[in-house]
């Protein structure tokens, strides 16, 4: 997707650009904002005791009488904190998932909840606020089993002003990794480990933490969504509404492309943040799962303006997908994807079969001998057996020359997966033991630290992985990818 950056221009003329800029902002993101969105509660209804959603139909049952008002945008939902919520009768997401609402406060209390899973004894998922005695701190919440609660502690947000709250969650290898998003903004990371939280904590709800009944919020909500995926933070802060302030950048065009190779060319405006890193990834996969990249690296940072790259390590008679991308403060930002195909390969030559020919001496001019069992010459030589260009002589026995063999040893390939963060084995292991080794610490003590090294890749050992990107000039995003396992093997 595209990022448009701001310009410091006259304000007549940032006055016109703005108005397309929010126009190119909207189309830009409108996609992925409705992609696996499951459940959309625009609470425009007005009226009535229903809540109607889009696009699943999971219509929310209104208990206890919230009142229709002016939300964000159009109607909104108000809630006075005694017993009245929205139940939306949709069960847990097991995996991936993406929760998100405006909010408008008009009081704190301990533990009130926007929006949540939740069954005491059962386990919960939630953003609540107050907690420890804190109001007005909102918090991201899981405990899925009631065994143990892991939290994200975000920033206060101030009564009686809206604001945007989002928690989005990915189970792998065991655990939860989750994020909480205030006003478009991370506000941080955790993790929580054991099994997934699956039906055991019953309907979703906002205006409460879930079906306890209990931490009713006191306010206004609006514009309630779930996703059955992670919303980048890009898509957050889309929902958000903040301006994207950072690059704005077009693949404009593919060519020169052969068997193996491609030369992209792109145009960057680097807006107000500096650009380290500029380039494209290539995959043959659409969702770029797995990817190459061809990359260009200024530690000062690039300016405003079109270059080129060629990428020559392509697959003859491919078909590709292509993104142009940056970095900069850690953050990759990428163009909406196009698509190319590599040439045909060529085919291996017919064998033709050979015809011997012999040769001679026709009017004075040579004919060249052939024959594997004669001498070549040119010329009259007397005395020599001589049969039209060859000349023979009594071979002489030559002993066989046995190649000595020469042995390599094979490269140990210490990395043969892709790891990201959530990934759970030994190759995390190693990897964080070789960080640990190489100047790259992921942790200075405890776990993941020097001889401590675990097999869980968490965000201490993405920060690492990111560092060590950045050293190698590889795309710096925290992913163990193929550049990244090349060059991790090389050393």
């Amino acid at each position: 997707m595209k990022r448009f950056s701001s310009l410091r221009i006259a304000s007549i003329i940032f006055a016109v650009f703005f108005l397309s800029f929010t126009q190119s902002l909207l189309t830009a993101h409108a996609a992925d904002i409705t992609s696996n969105l499951t459940d959309y509660w625009n609470l425009d209804d007005g009226s009535g005791f229903i809540a109607n959603d889009s696009p699943r139909g999971a219509n929310a049952l209104l208990v206890g009488g919230p009142t229709w008002t002016t939300g964000h945008t159009n109607g909104g939902l108000s809630f006075n904190g005694s017993g009245q919520t929205a139940d939306t009768g949709v069960g847990s997401f097991p995996g991936d998932g993406t929760m998100s609402a405006w909010v408008y406060p008009t009081a704190y209390s301990d533990w009130i909840s926007p929006m949540g899973w939740k069954i005491i004894g059962s386990g919960y998922m939630l953003i609540d606020e107050g907690g420890n005695g804190s109001p007005g701190t909102w918090r991201a919440i899981i405990n899925a089993d009631n065994s143990h609660e892991v939290a994200i502690v975000g920033p206060t947000i101030t009564q009686n002003q809206w604001s945007h709250l989002a928690m989005t969650w990915h189970y792998a290898n065991g655990a939860y990794t989750f994020s909480l998003y205030v006003n478009g903004e991370l506000a941080g990371t955790n993790t929580w480990t054991g099994p997934t939280i699956g039906s055991n904590v019953g309907n979703f709800h906002f205006g409460s933490s879930g079906d306890d009944n209990d931490n009713y919020f006191i306010g206004t909500l609006d514009e309630v969504r779930l996703y059955n995926r992670v919303l980048n933070p890009t898509e957050v802060a889309t929902l958000a509404d903040v301006p994207i302030i950072g690059q704005y950048m077009t693949l404009d065009s593919i060519d020169g492309i052969q068997q193996t190779a491609a030369t992209f060319h792109g145009t960057l405006s680097v807006g107000t943040s500096p650009v380290t890193t500029r380039g494209f990834l290539y995959s043959t996969d659409p969702s770029f799962s797995d990817f190459d990249a061809v990359t260009d690296f200024n530690g000062s940072g690039f300016s405003d303006g079109t270059y080129s790259l060629t990428a020559t390590d392509l697959v003859c008679g491919t078909h590709y997908y292509a993104e142009e991308f940056s970095t900069t403060n850690n953050n990759l930002f990428d163009t909406s994807s196009t698509s190319f195909t590599t040439s045909a390969c060529t085919p291996p030559p017919a064998t033709v079969p050979v015809v011997a020919s012999q040769g001679g001496i026709s009017g004075g001019s040579a004919w060249f001998c052939t024959d594997p069992n004669a001498t070549n010459y040119q010329g009259s030589f007397p005395g020599v057996n001589v049969t039209k260009g060859c000349t023979y002589a009594t071979p002489v026995a030559t002993p066989p020359v046995i190649a000595t063999p020469i042995t390599t040893p094979p490269v140990a390939l210490m990395f043969t997966l892709t790891l990201s963060l959530g990934s759970k084995n030994s190759e995390v292991q190693e990897l964080q033991h070789f960080l640990n080794t190489h100047g790259f610490s992921v942790a200075a003590t405890g776990p993941g630290s020097l001889n401590h090294e675990t097999d869980l890749f968490g965000p201490a050992t993405k920060a690492a992985v990111i560092k060590y990107q950045k050293a190698q000039h590889i795309v710096a995003i925290g992913v163990v990818g193929p550049q990244t396992r090349k060059a991790l093997n090389e050393q």
